[in-house]
Parts: C-alpha cells; sequence; structure tokens
C-alpha cells in the first residue's frame, strides 16, 4: 500500500524502508555477552516474561578480516539488531558468553530513534528479525568476558 505526502507518520520506526536500498550481510557475528532482553509490561508494570533481545552484530566477513589483523569485536562497526524469535535459544548463547556467527531469520531494515544525553535524539537504522539459526561454526568462535 502507498503511502501518502500528506499522511501522519506516528511511529518512525513502523516507516516502510526499501530493503533492496541496503546491504544485509547474510552472516552476521553476534557478541552475547551484549545480548540484552526487552521485557514486557502489563499495566506498566515490567513482567518477567523476554519480549524480544537486542544485540549488536558485525558483518562476518568483516569480523574475520578485522580480527585477523588484531581487533577485538567492541572496536569494530557494530549495529544494532532486535531478535523478537528464538528466544530460548538466544538465552542459551547468552549464558554461554561467546562471540557467535548467525543467519538472521527475515531480517528487515527498520528506522531506529536513538535516545542521546543531549536534548537531539539521533536516528539511525536497525535490524529487525524473526529469530535466528546458528551456524555449525559457531562452536570455534572466541569466548571472552565483556568488560563494561
Amino acid at each position: 500500500m502507498k503511502k501518502k505526502l500528506t499522511d501522519e507518520i506516528k511511529y518512525l520506526n513502523k516507516l516502510p524502508l526499501d530493503q533492496t536500498a541496503f546491504d544485509i550481510p547474510e552472516i552476521i557475528t553476534i557478541d552475547f555477552t551484549t545480548v540484552h532482553p526487552i521485557y514486557a509490561y502489563e499495566k506498566s508494570v515490567r513482567t518477567t516474561t523476554v519480549k524480544r533481545y537486542t544485540a549488536k552484530g558485525v558483518d562476518d566477513k568483516v569480523y574475520h578480516a578485522l580480527k585477523e589483523l588484531g581487533l577485538n569485536f567492541s572496536s569494530m562497526p557494530q549495529f544494532d539488531i532486535d531478535l523478537r524469535g528464538n528466544l530460548d535459544e538466544i538465552k542459551k548463547a547468552k549464558d554461554l558468553r561467546k562471540v557467535v556467527s548467525v543467519k538472521l531469520l527475515s531480517p528487515k531494515v527498520t528506522l531506529q530513534r536513538i535516545k542521546a544525553q543531549t536534548f537531539v535524539p539521533r536516528r539511525g537504522y536497525k535490524l529487525v528479525a524473526k529469530g535466528l539459526s546458528f551456524l555449525p561454526q559457531a562452536t570455534e568462535s572466541e569466548e571472552y568476558t565483556h568488560v563494561s
């Protein structure tokens, strides 16, 4: 359905984007020490139910090239990912605290509003995926403790 130029945009992250305009990597490396749960709310009260996870990812090809040069995950160019499926598997991977290569299921690019410490919010992009599948070589990935 086409949008009219006079339509009001209530939520920027709902704005449909041309997915062909983005280079979405087929395989992504995620540091599961930095994956955070987003909880469901009922009547403005947080429940114990995890609704989705947020993560930082790096294109797998970029990750391996920069790893050979001696860079670690936190110093690589990262992008945000919203994971909305396979929540039990993501929790298990988070508990293992590993850097893992995955394939995202039905990834889509959406706009993201990033709250900043200043009064001017920044905007960017994020990937939203229905879930992920772990690749067989994922067990070979490095393990380390994230220091915040």
